[in-house]
């Protein structure tokens, strides 16, 4: 939709199913997603955010970006994401096609079929 609509140019988007999720939601759907029974933890804030600056410090040390850094642990944290979509409704004319339980499922159908997992 944004390469056919010139209105697009130099604007930035967010694309989802117009919905909340939490981290125990986003897991089970990964979970059903893959076909697998997941088991959710609780790691507590202060261990991730050791986890980030051990990162930071990897980064510093190597020269190369880890995913693990302070800024990913800290989006770890967060209860939930909401990403705002009415931006690309409005401009783009957007509607959602799937919700992440299909989105998802479809995603780990094509890794297995491709040999990812």
């Amino acid at each position: 939709l944004a390469a056919e609509n010139m209105r697009s140019v130099g604007e930035t988007f967010f694309i989802g199913d117009n919905r909340d999720y939490d981290w125990e939601e986003i897991g089970r759907i990964v979970g059903k997603g893959m076909g697998k029974k997941i088991m959710m933890i609780t790691i507590p804030g202060s261990f991730l955010h050791l986890i980030g600056l051990f990162g930071e410090l990897l980064t510093k040390i190597t020269g190369r970006s880890y995913s693990f850094g302070m800024t990913n642990m800290r989006n770890f944290t967060q209860k939930s994401w909401t990403l705002d979509i009415s931006k690309a409704r409005k401009i783009l004319g957007y509607e959602p096609a799937y919700s992440l339980e299909r989105g998802m499922a479809e995603t780990a159908r094509w890794y297995r079929e491709n040999g990812w997992i």
